[in-house]
């Protein structure tokens, strides 16, 4: 987060000494305003950047076989071009590795999951989830967290995890 402040600061003094250059090469021409209005749009065009590169920098880093299973579209008021096309401001990863095994003729597989988030800090999850394939009933505990905390849900058949490990 303080490296991506630094860049928007560095951004942001570039393109005021490129107004202030253009400026000075016109004669004096252009307002002043324009300097500070050519930093402030260099600013809010590199963030908008950095919002719109995020999730694809991400997924690019992530193996082969990890396979998107949920993506979270925001708009948000301090970011007006959110309006226009939303932000993937966070997405849910299965890593394609699983352990299916039987129990009382059930079938129960384990798997992870994997939560990234861009906003206010870009941070990760970890989730341990357990979906019996036979009722479709998934519990979901987040790592380090007490079972206590387990969110059970019930799965519908169109969920592309329970699409890739039940079917």
């Amino acid at each position: 987060m303080i490296w991506h402040l630094f860049a928007v600061l560095i951004v942001g003094l570039c393109g005021g000494a490129f107004i202030h250059l253009l400026r000075k090469l016109s004669g004096g021409r252009l307002p002043k305003w324009t300097v500070s209005a050519g930093a402030g749009l260099c600013m809010f065009g590199y963030h908008a950047y950095y919002d719109y590169s995020w999730y694809e920098f991400k997924v690019s880093q992530l193996p082969e076989e990890s396979i998107v299973v949920y993506e979270k579209h925001t708009t948000t008021l301090f970011k007006p071009w959110s309006y226009i096309s939303p932000v993937i401001n966070a997405f849910t990863v299965f890593d394609g590795t699983y352990r299916r095994t039987e129990q009382n003729h059930q079938e129960i597989v384990e798997y992870y999951t994997y939560h990234f988030m861009k906003d206010p800090a870009e941070t990760h999850l970890v989730f341990e989830t357990i979906l019996n394939c036979s009722t479709r009933e998934r519990a979901v505990l987040e790592q380090g967290k007490p079972a206590s905390e387990t969110l059970f849900e019930r799965v519908e058949s169109s969920d592309k995890v329970y699409q890739l490990v039940c079917n």
